[in-house]
């Protein structure tokens, strides 16, 4: 739908001709062979060393815009990972670009499923791929100071949300609310199984400028929270003792 066949062509032509990329791949759902319509790009660059990486890196816009160099492009450097650019095309196709030096690669899960588009004299994408696979299925491992930092954060902020809408007002705590969930639901989703009940009750979300119905939706992330919580606690066996007293007070206040 968005073109992404017509960008593989042009992405391979691009990496062919350029000898400093010595292998690159592309990886998530073409790497699985389970592209759709609205699939992004995952795609690997790799070159001979960091120097290489550094001059590539640093035409790295112009490099992913002249992919498809009559299409208008924004582009920018991934906000939490080094050595990624993310490009958006004006017709719809995302990619998401990792520059890398030869020496530096490691295993990684994303890499046990690949679909390679070039490939060094040692084989050094089909290395990285049988490396990868070998490390077997991805499992996040959560402690009890991990959840407890996140318990924390989240009886706060969401008080500090809470507190207001009581009040009346809907629009002041609205930011508060979004970082909220920002602060919270990347981690426990990543943290619960993809298909449990926990993880889709805690997606159901919901906000207006009506506190009354906005009230009722806070009171019922709380639920999903603390299910999820459960369900975090009971996967990982976490020795995680739940501040009984203080909840019971929260609660208390909630239902004044």
């Amino acid at each position: 739908m968005y073109e992404q066949d017509r960008f593989i062509v042009r992405l391979r032509q691009q990496i062919n001709s350029n000898p400093a990329i010595v292998a690159a791949w592309l990886g998530g759902s073409y790497g699985r062979n389970q592209p759709d319509p609205f699939s992004d790009l995952d795609i690997t660059l790799v070159f001979a060393d960091s120097d290489a990486r550094d001059r590539a890196w640093a035409q790295r816009a112009s490099f992913c815009k002249n992919i498809l160099a009559y299409v208008a492009a924004k582009s920018q450097d991934h906000p939490q990972y080094e050595h990624r650019h993310n490009v958006l095309y004006a017709n719809g196709t995302l990619a998401d670009v990792g520059f890398f030096a030869a020496p530096d690669l490691q295993p990684r899960h994303q890499d046990g499923d690949i679909k390679i588009l070039k490939d060094s004299a040692d084989s050094l994408a089909a290395t990285q791929q049988m490396r990868s696979a070998a490390l077997g299925a991805r499992r996040i491992v959560v402690n009890s100071a991990d959840l407890q930092t996140l318990d924390d954060s989240f009886w706060i902020q969401f008080w500090d949300v809470y507190r207001v809408v009581r009040r009346g007002d809907t629009e002041k705590p609205f930011i508060g609310y979004v970082q909220l969930l920002a602060d919270t639901l990347p981690k426990l989703t990543a943290w619960l199984l993809p298909n449990s009940p926990e993880r889709q009750q805690l997606i159901h979300l919901q906000y207006t400028l009506d506190p009354n119905s906005t009230r009722s939706h806070l009171q019922a992330l709380i639920t999903a929270y603390r299910a999820a919580r459960s369900a975090v606690i009971k996967q990982n066996m976490l020795d995680f003792q739940v501040d009984g007293a203080f909840e019971r007070e929260i609660d208390r206040v909630l239902q004044k």
